[in-house]
């Protein structure tokens, strides 16, 4: 199967899936690629890997704050501290974490107290959630484009990533680069693409 290149994870505590699958469904309408566990994981499979999978490569990941998940040891801690260890390595403009407080009795962790949070008590909280997504992924875009112009070659990626929890099993996940079949400043790139040797410029 393929897996878009630009997932927004989301991170919840399980007492608030009935208030958070709901989110999934109306970004996943509004055409952003959404994992959330309970729609994503299969029988049989290591939960423990795919969501650190999942998240390690997702560009944005939604935290949903709330009187459950604040003072809750597990699953959902663990992956607020990835995510926080990954905003390391982005830009400081980046939106990669957004946090969303459902409750709003509950106090903002101060783990993501420099972070402009959206409450879900607010009319156009969702609205506001689209349109920090939209300018992430914009933003990701201009940077490829950029770097495409710079290296004078243009080029698509797709994720491909199938798997089978048999015995023995396998997991099998790949990126395929491609290029256009022709390129003023690279004449031979289409032999790049076709995987041909002694390929030189």
């Amino acid at each position: 199967m393929s897996d878009g290149p630009q997932t927004v994870f989301i991170s919840y505590a399980s007492p608030d899936r009935d208030r958070v699958v709901p989110y999934a469904d109306a970004l996943q309408r509004a055409g952003f690629d959404i994992w959330i566990d309970c729609k994503r994981l299969r029988p049989g499979q290591d939960w423990n890997f795919e969501i650190r999978r999942a998240l390690e490569k997702a560009v944005i990941v939604i935290v949903f704050f709330s009187m459950n998940s604040v003072d809750r040891r597990g699953y959902v801690q663990r992956e607020i501290k990835v995510s926080l260890d990954q905003a390391t390595e982005r830009l400081a403009e980046d939106i990669y974490i957004i946090p969303v407080i459902l409750d709003d009795e509950v106090a903002i962790p101060d783990q993501v107290r420099h972070l402009q949070c959206v409450k879900a008590s607010d009319a156009d909280h969702l609205s506001s959630i689209e349109e920090a997504i939209r300018f992430q992924l914009q933003t990701i875009g201009t940077q490829t484009q950029a770097t495409q112009d710079r290296a004078e070659i243009k080029w698509t990626e797709t994720k491909f990533r199938e798997s089978w929890p048999g015995l023995p099993g396998y997991h099998v996940e790949y990126n395929l680069l491609q290029f256009p079949q022709q390129s003023t400043q690279r004449s031979r790139i289409s032999q790049l693409a076709s995987g041909e040797n002694s390929l030189s410029w």
